[in-house]
């Protein structure tokens, strides 16, 4: 290899350089550790309470269409998709 092929570009100069030390400082600073500490507002229990009857109409739906199903044995892989695909 030839020097110019391992010469590092120069940095930008409208980018200020940034240390790993200086960005560790930035982030452990106590005003960032109370912003990760701080508790939020909990979600709305209205909206947990449209989710989870959203969910179980789900359920029923699927539990009645699988009783009349000539294919109710194969109902376990649609299960075990919709678990992966929830993740």
């Amino acid at each position: 290899m030839t020097a110019m092929a391992r010469r590092t570009p120069a940095p930008s100069p409208s980018l200020p350089i940034v240390s790993r030390g200086h960005a560790l400082r930035h982030l452990a600073a106590p005003a960032r550790l109370r912003e990760s500490l701080a508790l939020q507002r909990p979600p709305s229990v209205r909206n947990a309470a449209i989710a989870g009857l959203q969910a179980a109409l789900a359920v029923v739906l699927v539990a009645a269409a699988l009783h009349a199903s000539p294919w109710a044995h194969v109902a376990g892989f649609g299960g075990l998709g919709a678990l992966a695909a929830g993740r």
